[in-house]
């Protein structure tokens, strides 16, 4: 954003009152606000502005507007009022200067005007710069705030006109036919990753709101602790200031006369007195128990409120806990079904192709007689392959491309999560942030509830002691009132007794009060207890809930896993399978070189000649292979099926057979009654045309001159 930038510099109004010539004032508007600062510099000159007219309190007082004004609108302001003193008078009516400064700089201003006129011929002088600069910072504030909204349109636009390309290029992206099932589940993966991310920025939001609506009741909870500390405070104080005042001995003196008189009556009265006194102390007494009875079912129901309110909390977390493994648990679930059924999918292609590359290594082992008898023919069909493959390259290319548009697709989806999930992690900022104001007001009122709590301690304190100075008072009253004669001690009694009628009277009224507030605090908190324990119940009732919904997830989620991991087993053993299929085919496509027959990986070469076995070996190893090792049922198979009496890869060590590359001697195929011969002279082994089975067909004899058959792996 560009700074909306302008500087009215240095606007010198002289002034000629006195040693004050010159007023300053600074205005630096900016697009970010516009700050006025207002400060006033030292004084030069030899008299006081404070009593020469009135300049300091106008311009405090101008100050004090514009204060006003713009912390109303919440902008920083910035006036400076500069006020030089100098030793002489100037005095002038005119126009002087306007003077523009080509180096200028933001905190630099660029003109300069000055004016000079009469100021106690003009005393409307202040309060028209005032207006003027007033109306000045608002067409400011007016061009700042226009600035700031044009600003916010531009980026919500944005942000439209970027969720309209994307639905347009989601549009396209369905109407364009592809064929490429791994980049369509990504496409897929990644919108519901959007969708996601998009409930979680709900409820954070959801919980933003909560999160707030807590706070307000934290700190109107925290405003009424307040308050009732504050009467507390002032209860305190009236108690303390309060005083104890005695009887007046003059009253009692005068009243003494008219005593004497009655003072039959008064013995009446005492005795009649004496017996309400005692009345009015037993019901005080029975008040005071049910008054400690309900006290302390009170404070069973509270403690009893305490509990279930821990657990109705505690039940609460645990069953947001439990909710959230849960969600996590369905999206494992989810994810593994997909992944199951991927790998079915998978599974299934894979075993297809297994089961055709079985059925062409059939047709090819069969085909193989034919293969080797029509190599022209197989030459044309190279031809024909390799105008296929040339096709088959076009098509890949065609298919790269498509490729290619399918990533650019998932990468903007990508950006576009990427986008969410940021205001995801802004909303869990603006959250933490409102959590962390809700444990601050928390904590504030927990202070301020102590606080009360110990304001009433004193207040209980305060009332105890001027019970006792009242009881102080009483007793210096008696023994007073004892020195007198009889007429003053009855008298004394009759107030004493009337005295304590009263405050009993007053005791008991108050019990009774107390009693029934008690009785209604009761009565509510039951209300409030009952509430609470049926929360608990259902809390616990949804926990148990959710405990079985995470249960059985966990179940479908082991389920899943196992079932993915079996199919993981069986797409690797068909992978495995296909790639040796495929390894057996390329070997049976392709021929050993001429006068070799190919079996399996290896290439084998029947001498046309005889020689003994070592001879024989010493021959293979100088065409690059190796005299026999039969390692299979087939190959012994194979090997028989020349038809001649060949030399094998064997020798014997220590009377012990081995095959030449000392791998251990396995399987075998003698002859009945082989081997037969343990001497040292019988240590060559030969495959035999006499015998009836092709898997019983080995006989140990002398190296004498035979044929003999070379190995050697087959390399395409």
């Amino acid at each position: 954003m560009k700074h909306l930038y302008a500087a009215f510099c240095n606007l010198n109004f002289q002034f000629d009152l006195l040693p004050v010539n010159h007023v300053a004032f600074y205005l630096n508007l900016t697009s970010s606000g516009i700050l006025v600062h207002n400060c006033f510099t030292k004084f030069k000159g030899y008299a006081d502005v404070d009593t020469k007219g009135g300049v300091s309190q106008t311009i405090k007082n101008v100050d004090t507007l514009f204060q006003s004004y713009f912390d109303a609108h919440s902008f920083n302001i910035f006036v400076c009022i500069r006020f030089q003193l100098s030793k002489t008078v100037v005095e002038n009516t005119t126009m002087q200067t306007m003077v523009i400064d080509d180096n200028t700089s933001p905190n630099k201003p660029s003109v300069t005007f000055s004016a000079n006129f009469l100021w106690w011929k003009r005393p409307s002088g202040v309060a028209a710069v005032c207006l003027g600069l007033l109306c000045v910072l608002l067409l400011a504030g007016i061009i700042g705030l226009s600035v700031y909204y044009g600003v916010i349109d531009h980026h919500y636009s944005t942000e439209r006109d970027q969720q309209t390309s994307y639905s347009l290029l989601t549009k396209e992206g369905d109407l364009q036919p592809t064929s490429y099932n791994n980049l369509t589940k990504e496409g897929d993966e990644l919108q519901s990753s959007y969708n996601t991310l998009t409930k979680e920025r709900d409820e954070l939001q959801s919980s933003y709101n909560t999160l707030t609506k807590e706070r307000d009741e934290l700190q109107s909870s925290y405003n009424t602790l307040t308050k009732e500390r504050d009467e507390i405070q002032s209860s305190y104080n009236t108690l303390t200031k309060g005083d104890l005042q005695p009887d007046s001995f003059n009253n009692l003196t005068k009243e003494g006369a008219k005593l004497q008189s009655s003072y039959n009556a008064l013995t009446k009265e005492r005795d009649e007195v004496q017996s309400s006194y005692n009345t009015l102390t037993k019901e005080r007494d029975e008040l005071q128990s049910s008054y400690n009875t309900l006290t302390k079912e009170r404070d069973e129901l509270q403690s009893s409120y305490n509990n279930l309110t821990k657990e109705r909390d505690e039940i609460q977390s645990s069953y947001n806990t439990l909710t959230k493994e849960r969600d996590q648990l369905q999206n494992s679930l989810t994810t593994r079904t997909k992944d199951r059924d991927q790998q079915q999918n998978s599974l299934k292609v894979m075993t297809a192709e297994r089961d055709q590359l079985k059925n062409s290594l059939n047709s090819r082992t069969k085909e193989r007689d034919q293969l080797q008898n029509n190599l022209n023919t197989r030459t044309t069909e190279k031809n024909q392959l390799q105008n296929s493959l040339n096709t088959r390259t076009t098509e890949r290319n065609q298919l790269q491309n498509s490729l290619t548009t399918k990533t650019k697709e998932k990468d903007q989806l990508q950006n576009t999560l990427t986008t969410i999930t940021q205001e995801r992690d802004q909303i869990q900022n603006s959250l933490n942030t409102r959590t962390t104001e809700r444990n601050q007001l928390q904590n504030s009122l927990t202070t301020k509830t102590k606080e009360k709590d110990q304001l009433q301690n004193t207040l209980t304190t305060i009332t105890q002691e001027r019970d006792q100075l009242q009881n102080s008072l009483n007793t210096k009253t008696k023994e007073r009132n004892q020195l007198q004669n009889s007429l003053n001690t009855r008298t004394t009694e009759r107030d004493q007794l009337q005295n304590s009628l009263n405050t009993r009277t007053k005791e008991r009224d108050q019990l009774q009060n107390s009693l029934t507030t008690r009785t209604k605090d009761r009565d509510k908190q039951q209300n409030s207890l009952k509430v609470m324990t049926a929360e608990r119940d259902q809390l616990k009732n949804n926990l148990n809930s959710q405990t079985k919904e995470r249960d059985q997830l966990q179940n479908s989620l082991n389920t899943r896993t196992t079932e993915r991991d079996q199919l993981q087993n069986s797409l690797n053993t068909t992978t495995t399978e296909r790639d040796q299929f495929k390894t057996r085919l390329r070997f049976y496509e392709k021929p050993c070189l001429d006068g070799w027959w190919k079996f399996g990986t290896s290439c084998y070469y029947v001498s046309s000649t005889m020689n003994t076995a070592g001879g024989g070996q010493r021959e293979c190893r100088t065409m690059g292979g190796e005299s026999v090792i039969i390692n299979s049922r087939e190959e012994q198979m194979f090997i028989h099926g020349f038809k001649k009496n060949v030399w094998i890869g064997t020798y014997k060590k220590d009377r012990i057979w081995q095959w030449v590359d000392s791998t251990p001697f396995k399987p075998t195929y003698w002859m009945e009654g082989e081997p037969n011969n343990l001497n040292d002279e019988a240590a060559c082994v030969e495959i035999s045309q006499t015998a009836s089975d092709p898997l019983k067909s080995w006989k140990d004899g002398p190296c004498i001159p035979k044929h003999w058959v070379c190995e050697k792996p087959f390399t395409p």
